[in-house]
């Protein structure tokens, strides 16, 4: 069994509605968990370029505790959630900034 050495803050945004002038009412949670830190590979990175995503760290977490999250703060900055994929009993995140042109 994996050792988790680090921590992740998963952030999840519902909307709760629409105010009064048409704009959603997002709430947000967060919830901290143990994860490990993985490499990003050269390929990730530029095969994530090429459709306007900038790959900066990539982590593993049990599985179970995933919840759709879109954005994770580690090591005190936050990401995206830019890509997920099971491997075993974890789930491998990407996480990263999106290009914007």
């Amino acid at each position: 069994m994996d050792t988790f050495k680090d921590a992740v803050t998963l952030i999840k945004e519902d909307i709760k509605g629409i105010d009064e002038f048409g704009n959603p009412i997002i709430e947000t949670s967060e919830r901290e968990i143990l994860c490990n830190r993985l490499d990003v590979y050269s390929q990730e990175f530029y095969q994530a370029a090429n459709i306007g995503l900038k790959p900066q760290a990539k982590i593993s977490i049990h599985a179970m505790e995933y919840d759709g999250e879109e954005k994770a703060i580690y090591k005190g900055i936050e990401y995206y959630i830019l890509r997920t994929y099971l491997k075993d009993n974890l789930l491998e995140m990407v996480l990263g900034d999106k290009i914007v042109d």
